[in-house]
Parts: C-alpha cells; sequence; structure tokens
C-alpha cells in the first residue's frame, strides 16, 4: 500500500533513432503517475551514470538505441 511500481519499456530494435516519445495514452491512465524518459534525467542533469571502467553510462536512451531489449 502507498507504494509505486516501475516498468521499463525496451526497444524491440539493435539499432535506432528517437524521433519522438509518445507518453500521451499512458499519462492518461488513471494508475499512471508519470512517465519518465532519457530527456527528461538529461534535463535534470541524471542523464549518465558512473562505471567500473571510469567512462559513463546512459541511464536512459535519449537520441539513439544500441541495443535490442
Amino acid at each position: 500500500p502507498g507504494m509505486l511500481h516501475g516498468a521499463v519499456l525496451r526497444s524491440p530494435l539493435a539499432h535506432a533513432r528517437i524521433v519522438s516519445i509518445d507518453a500521451s495514452a499512458a499519462l492518461a491512465h488513471p494508475k499512471v503517475h508519470a512517465v519518465i524518459a532519457g530527456k527528461d534525467l538529461e534535463a535534470r542533469g541524471m542523464a549518465w551514470m558512473p562505471t567500473m571502467s571510469d567512462d559513463v553510462q546512459a541511464v536512459l536512451a535519449t537520441d539513439k538505441v544500441r541495443f535490442q531489449g
């Protein structure tokens, strides 16, 4: 009770450009509280996370999908 659950929509394509994300149908559902996309994290300065190899990894894709699933 009182908790939210999350779900991740994974890309069906291994290599693709993200042109747009239309979340209007999801947001219209009464039980959906938020939809968070890569651009939302980017706007808040939270789009990247450090890795064990001293580089950075995108938390969510923003412009290009590089993996399927």
